[in-house]
């Protein structure tokens, strides 16, 4: 049922129109991240609502949460993470949220880098922001995506994971997550 839904919104917004609304189900809202294209249908202006109490309220507007893939906060440039968290920062109602076995995961990387007090002072608008961070139990992949997805859809309206690729629908590479982030 709910990828047929999806699939049914799929194709309504595949057709060439410009300033699309799509008025959803409020039980399908968790589900609209599934939908091909879905960062890419909000840069081009596509407003998603739903219907409460007789009246139309748009969704994915007030902010929302974007945290890290495992590899990207094991392997990924340091300095696009600093960009990220600076964005993230200048933005009202955008949060990070993290798992604590992945800030462990970062601590421990920043410690074997040895970092410089320069460097140090480079990376201050990442490390105000990690001590910040809203951390979560340790919870692991798909577990991690559908609790932030289940607890935040309705206060945040968006979940951005940030990886080398869109290994899942939440997910996206990180100049598109940047590119997205300074649209909104």
């Amino acid at each position: 049922m709910i990828l047929d839904y999806i699939n049914k919104i799929t194709s309504l917004l595949s057709e060439p129109k410009k300033n699309k609304n799509v008025v959803v189900q409020n039980d399908f809202i968790p589900y609209l991240h599934q939908i091909d294209n879905f960062f890419q249908l909000k840069c081009s202006k596509t407003k998603f609502f739903i219907e409460n109490s007789f009246n139309f309220e748009e969704t994915f507007k007030h902010g929302g949460v974007v945290s890290f893939t495992k590899e990207f906060v094991e392997y990924g440039c340091i300095e696009d993470m600093r960009q990220i968290a600076f964005i993230v920062k200048s933005k009202s109602n955008w949060n990070v949220i993290l798992p604590n076995n992945l800030l462990a995961l970062f601590k421990k990387r920043l410690d074997k880098m040895k970092l410089t007090s320069d460097e140090n002072r480079k990376l201050r608008d990442l490390l105000e922001l990690l001590n910040k961070v809203n951390f979560l139990p340790d919870l692991i992949d798909q577990n991690f995506i559908s609790y932030v997805e289940r607890s935040n859809i309705k206060i945040y309206r968006h979940f951005i994971l940030i990886g080398k690729d869109n290994q899942v629908n939440v997910g996206m590479p990180l100049q598109q997550a940047r590119s997205f982030l300074n649209k909104l």
